[in-house]
């Protein structure tokens, strides 16, 4: 728990690098609805958070992993 609070949320990435979500969506390859969840803190699937995050880094030009931003994933959702 302590390392998941070290993370910003895509949420607060979002107020430092602001970004359009149904472009990032695009990027992402995935619905805007996916990409609002993970906003929301909602859980999704391990793979779609890959590629937000990935959409993130191409949008951004910085270098990001999973590592770098806390997204609720289904995979991790049960211990919450």
């Amino acid at each position: 728990m302590e390392e998941r609070k070290k993370k910003p949320t895509l949420e607060q990435f979002r107020t430092i690098h602001y970004f359009d979500i149904p472009t990032i969506a695009t990027l992402a390859e995935l619905g805007t609805t996916t990409v609002y969840h993970a906003l929301l803190r909602k859980p999704i699937y391990q793979r779609d958070a890959e590629k937000i995050v990935a959409a993130l880094a191409r949008h951004t030009g910085l270098e990001l992993t999973t590592e770098h931003v806390d997204i609720v994933v289904w995979e991790e959702s049960h211990i919450h």
